[in-house]
Formats: structure tokens, sequence, C-alpha cells
């Protein structure tokens, strides 16, 4: 089944609700003081089915000029738009504001139904339909069908269905792959069920028993308010249902949540799948009917999905902006909203409260800009409004710096489906416009900061081993740290990894060096190295401490453990703990008389260690311990056991 949505437009009293009661049977006017005055107050909902098992999801939208906040409400996520124009009276102030938002909301389909031809004179309606082809021209309704019809008798209620159903034929059906969003456009409870919400299904789907997060308002990113919750039941057009998919107008019945922590402009979606913004970004044009100029930072009111905030636009390349001009703009929002890269938005004066314009969101996590770099933010926002998909992944992924982005956050970032994201990630990395730096989180950094990267740990090893040409490198942990501690793991094992594999670098166990480095020593450093190493092998199975050599030697610690270091990595000691080396062809002597003893005795006590080798136990027990620690023995109470391979 086809699921298509249709919204109703057109000024007050044209018989926008009639027309949908005599289409449907439905009555959209829900409320006692809309039946009472005669006149639609809120939106209202009805549908229709064609023979071909298309479902037409209908809203109903009030014409009224003080009530554009509530017609707002309900235009989001329409495919078709009904444009109502009574033939008595012709085209009106609302006819004609509101088909500028439909035209700002980039709607591509519709028609008009020219209502109440039983009060009109032949002649008069000829009139009136001609007026309205002159008015429509150069809108998105130019050449639309435009259908006289009433009613009250139903003459031609029978073409204008059928033109609604070839229309409808015509749309592309939303898939339902995309994120599941639901922007709230009314709450109410129900008895036996509790707090039901409704709204038109933007994009993805959602089941009876998900586990869902109904995204709520605040007064900022920070204080914004998420609630979890579960889907105890679903309803498409007055049925129950399991599922509903995009382009359904559903109703949830949620479990555990009060009425009055859900309101209008909330928006459910998947738990942890929004994030807040107080800051858009976009493109915004001022309609050429607007009745002044823009001013830079004017308070307005802006409008997306089923949401109304206050805030103030900033124009970012100049100080007004003229009737019929477009620009790039940033929002700032006195309350976050939840919204997607691709959502479109109106915008109004504040006042008088006046529709003026509106746009495309190109980013919902932007930074406040400097003038003095406004030339690069107005390239990037070309890149946002009319780059591939993956040109505006990776300049997103750049924009988060050094943090990176993951795949989820992307996800999260576009109104793009999930499969379509991946295979534009893909790309990117096929480019080399990205790095992956974490396989399994799916998380990306962009090349340049990658690059910048490299270059960093290049110039740190450089500045380290100028200053220390006696040590063989530096460590991961201390590159990390002067890098910034900030940093990812990952990020900093990616980035080694990408220079070791371009052989810029060495990395041996922990310790990073330069491909080029090499320690050279001068004769008098190589003539204290084998003095060192003298001490050790005559020391045989009892070796000075290494404090004790540079008391003899006079030399400074630093120095002492520089040569010390470079013994151990020729191997000609062996470590056995901070104070204790050991001549490697002594500790090797030791290592086979301990293997042969275990090997006919079974177990061996420090004890036995120090009298087969004739030392003492300030030796034997370092001794027993290393051994431990390399896995060659196994300790059980005071006596060791020869591991098993």
């Amino acid at each position: 089944m086809r699921n298509i949505i249709l919204g109703t437009a057109g000024h007050i009293d044209h018989g926008k609700t009639s027309l949908v009661k005599a289409l449907t049977g439905i009555d959209a006017d829900r409320l006692k003081e809309e039946k009472e005055r005669g006149i639609t107050i809120d939106i209202g909902f009805a549908s229709y089915g064609f023979p071909d098992g298309t479902r037409l999801g209908i809203v109903d939208v009030p014409g009224h000029e003080r009530l554009i906040k509530n017609m707002l409400a309900g235009v989001g996520g329409i495919d078709i738009v009904m444009l109502v124009i009574a033939a008595n009276e012709g085209i009106m102030p609302q006819t004609r504001e509101h088909l500028m938002i439909c035209d700002l909301l980039k709607i591509k389909r519709g028609l008009v139904a020219v209502t109440k031809i039983d009060i009109a004179e032949k002649e008069w309606l000829e009139l009136v339909v001609d007026d309205i082809k002159e008015y429509i021209r150069g809108t998105f309704l130019e050449g639309c069908p435009i259908v006289p019809v009433s009613s009250v008798t139903g003459e031609n209620l029978n073409d204008l269905i059928g033109e609604l159903a070839k229309i409808a034929s015509e749309v592309e059906e939303k898939s339902p792959e995309g994120l599941f969003r639901l922007p709230v456009d009314r709450v109410f409870t129900m008895k036996g069920l509790g707090t039901v919400l409704t709204g038109t299904l933007l994009s993805g789907k959602v089941n009876q028993n998900d586990e869902v997060e109904i995204f709520s308002g605040g007064t900022s990113a920070k204080n914004w308010e998420g609630i979890r919750t579960k889907v105890r039941g679903i309803q498409c057009y007055n049925k129950h249902v399991s599922i509903a998919v995009a382009g359904q107008r559903t109703a949830l019945n949620l479990q555990g949540v009060e009425k009055k922590s859900i309101a209008r402009g909330d928006v459910v979606s998947i738990p942890d799948a929004l994030r807040p913004c107080y800051m858009i970004d976009g493109k915004f044009l001022l309609l050429k009917e607007a009745s002044k100029f823009l001013k830079n930072r004017a308070r307005i009111r802006f409008y997306t999905g089923t949401k109304e905030v206050m805030g103030r636009i900033i124009l970012l390349d100049r100080e007004r902006l003229e009737p019929g001009d477009n620009a790039y703009v940033q929002f700032r929002l006195e309350e976050p909203i939840f919204a997607l890269a691709g959502d479109r938005y109106i915008v109004r004066f504040y006042s008088p409260v006046e529709t003026i314009g509106g746009g495309t969101i190109l980013d919902t996590n932007p930074l406040k800009y400097r003038r003095k770099k406004m030339g690069v933010v107005i390239k990037n926002l070309e890149v946002l409004e009319k780059g591939s998909l993956s040109e505006k992944l990776s300049l997103q992924i750049l924009k988060q710096g050094v943090r990176g982005e993951d795949i989820e956050g992307l996800r999260s970032w576009i109104d793009e489906i999930p499969t379509t994201v991946e295979e534009a990630i893909e790309q990117s990395l096929q480019s080399k416009e990205i790095v992956l730096v974490d396989k399994g989180k799916k998380h990306y950094v962009h090349r340049d900061i990658f690059g910048r990267l490299k270059e960093e740990v290049l110039s740190e090893l450089d500045s380290f081993h100028k200053k220390n040409p006696l040590k063989f490198g530096i460590s991961k942990e201390e590159i990390r740290n002067k890098m910034g501690n900030d940093l990812p793991q990952k990020l900093v094992e990616a980035v080694l990894k990408g220079l070791e594999k371009g052989n810029d670098i060495v990395v041996e166990k922990s310790i990073v060096r330069l491909a080029s480095f090499e320690i050279r020593l001068e004769s008098d450093q190589e003539d204290l190295k084998e003095r060192i190493l003298k001490f050790y092998k005559n020391g045989g199975v009892q070796p000075p401490l290494v404090e004790e050599i540079y008391k003899d030697l006079r030399i400074d610690s630093r120095k002492m453990g520089d040569l010390i270091s470079i013994l151990l990595k020729e191997e000609k000691l062996v470590k056995i703990d901070s104070s204790l080396c050991f001549y490697r062809e002594v500790f090797d002597k030791v290592k086979e008389m301990t293997i042969r003893y275990l090997t006919k005795n079974k177990k061996m006590t420090v004890a036995d260690l120090r009298n087969m080798i004739k030392t003492t136990r300030k030796y034997a027990v370092p001794l027993c311990e290393y051994f431990d620690s390399i896995n060659l023995t196994i300790r059980t109470g005071d006596e060791r056991v020869l591991r098993e391979k």
C-alpha cells in the first residue's frame, strides 16, 4: 500500500473542511469551538483510499491569518497540496500566504480546487479560473489541474478525485529505511489507553513495542529533556496496526508518559538519535512579497516540522537583505530544536507577524563565526548546499576536528537513508578524503586533521631526538600527552600506524622513533658504555645495583640510564627490575640451571636458587619474581614450578 499525505491550503471560509468532508465523509473539525464558530481553528485529519490501494492521509489546516502558526504545524511532511479557492471570492490574502509557504517548503505537486461553484455565476467562475491561472504562473502549481467543485451538490467531485489519484500516482513514496522521525502535532489522553500523540511520519518506520525517545523542549541545548518510553500501540487512519511507515498519519499510544510532558513541536525518534541544536545554518530566501527589508540580527519566528521557536537571524555576509534576495544565514534560537540537515524551514517576522521567507537547513551543529573568516564559511556553506553527499559528510567530519565523527552521528545529522550515508562514506574513504580510525565504531577523521596530527608527531619525535640523542624513542602515551591527553587513543594509534606504514617512524612495542634516527655515541660515551658493561660482567651473579655504578663512575643518573638502555637494546644486559640488571651470558646460564633444576626436582624455593647459583637472597628473590613475570615459572606458596607450555 502506498502512503501519500495531502494538505489543504487557502483562505478562511473558502470551504477546505467542507470539501474534505465531501471527499471522505469525515469532519476534520474536532473541537467544540470550531463547530460553534464554523471555522477551523487547529489542524484536522481525514483519509481517503483509492481503488489501487493508495491511502491519502489528509491534513486540513486553518485559513485565518492569526492561525498561520497552526497551519505551519500541519504542512510539514505533505506530498501534495490542494489549494482551495472559493469561486465567490477568488484569490485572498491567505491564499497568497499559504501558497508562498508551500512554495518555500518545496512541495512539488498539487492542484487547485475552486469551491462554492453552486453559488457562482458561470461567467464569474471563468474569470476566477483565468485569474488563478495567471496567479500560479511561476509557482510549483503552474500548469496544475484547476477543478471547479461543489461540496454541497457534489458537482465535479469525481473529477477532483480522479485528478488527485493521478497526482498521487506520480508522487515518489517515502522510504521506510530512513531514520524514524515523527514530529508531534497533537497530544491527548484516551480512557483505558493513556497518552496518545499523533503526527505525520516523516521517515523510517516504528513497530509496536519499540523503545523510542521523545525529544522535547528546554531553554538551551544543555537542559532539554528526553523521555524514553515504549510504544504500546499504533493506529494509522483509525486502524490498529503493528507497524507504521513513512508517509502515514500515525498515532502512538505510549507507555508511562503523562500528557503534560509532551507538546506540539516535540519529535519522537529512536533513542539517542537526535541532537538538540540552538544554532542553525541555512540558505534563506526573503520573499519578494515581504513588506520590508530584513536587518542583520533581527528577531524572528522560526518554524520547522511542527515546532515554533523565537530567535535571531544572522546575515553572514551583509547587514541587510532586500525582498527577493537570498543569503546564507545563521539562526540563533531561544530554545533548541531537533532537526536534520536537509529539512525545510519557514521564517516570519516577530512583529508584525508576517511570513517573510524560508529555506533549507544546511547544518544543525555550526560554530559561531568571525567576520574575518567569512570567506571560508561561505565556501563551506556552498558545499553543504550544492555538494555531493560524500562532500557534505566529509565537511561535517572536518568540522569536528580531532574528535571526528562516527557513522551514527552522521546519520543523525542529515536527512538521508542510512545505506546512502554509508555508500557516501565509502566513496570518501576510497578518495582518501577521510580516514577510518576506529573500525568497530566506524569512527572517522578528515584527512586534513589526520595529516596535521602526523606532522605534529614527526615534529615531536624530531624535537625529542635532538634533546635525547641517547634514547631510542618516546612512549606512545607520552606522545598522546604532548599532543593533548584528550586525544582519543584510537586516533593516536591510527596516526602512528599511518606513519609506520609510510616508513616515517619505527614502533617497537610501546616505543616510537623516527625511522631516520640512530644513536651515535661519541668515543667517550662508547668508552663509558663498555666500562658499565664490565661492571656487570665482573659482578657475575651478584652484579652492582644501578645506583651503585653511577656513584662509582661519578656520572649523572640520566646519562647512566641512557647508556644502560642502549646495552639492554643491544641485548648485552637483561633488566630484572628497576635497579637490577644481569650480564646476558650470566643470566642465560642462571636460567638454564633453573630449568634443569626444576625438571629434575619439580619445585624450587628462593633458598634453592640462592644455593644453586651461590648468590644471596638480595639477588635470588628478584630473579625468582622475574622468572614468574616471563612465564618461565609459577609461584605456589613459597615454591616455584615450571610453567607448562
